[in-house]
C-alpha cells in the first residue's frame, strides 16, 4: 500500500524540521541564542590561537589530560591562574583584538586534567 501524497508531504516536512533543528543546535551549541543575537549588535573582534579548531574544542571533555588538549588545540593564546583557586590554570584559546566583544573559549586545568570549559559570546 503506497502512502498518499499528504502522508509523504508530512513525512518530508518532519525530516526537514529534524534536520533544521540538528543544524541549528550545531550552530548555537557554543554560544546559544544570546550569542547569535549579540553578534548582530556587537561586532566580533575574536582572535584565535594558531591551531584553534571549533570541532576539536567541542571534543574537549572533563578528565581529558592537558597533553591531549595540547595535541587537539595546540598552545593557548594565554594562560593564568584562576582567581578563586590558584591551583587551577585557565587556558584561553581566544581573545579580543580590541578589548571588546568576542567568542570566549577557555579551558580549566587542575592537576594536569580538564575540570571544565567555557564557551560564550562575551559582550564588553
Amino acid at each position: 500500500m503506497n502512502p498518499n501524497r499528504s502522508q509523504r508531504k508530512s513525512c518530508l516536512l518532519s525530516i526537514l524540521i529534524a534536520v533544521g533543528l540538528a543544524v541549528g543546535y550545531e550552530i548555537l551549541s557554543l554560544d546559544g541564542w544570546l550569542g547569535l543575537l549579540f553578534r548582530q549588535f556587537f561586532p566580533d573582534t575574536t582572535v584565535y590561537a594558531p591551531e584553534w579548531n571549533y570541532w576539536k574544542f567541542r571534543w574537549v571533555r572533563t578528565g581529558m589530560t592537558k597533553e591531549r588538549v595540547l595535541s587537539l588545540l595546540g598552545t593557548p593564546l594565554e594562560t593564568w591562574p584562576w582567581d578563586s583557586n590558584p591551583a587551577v590554570e585557565t587556558w584561553a584559546y581566544t581573545r579580543s583584538s580590541e578589548d571588546s566583544h568576542f567568542e570566549l573559549r577557555c579551558i580549566w586545568i587542575k592537576d594536569g586534567k580538564v575540570i571544565g570549559k567555557e564557551a560564550e559570546y562575551y559582550v564588553d
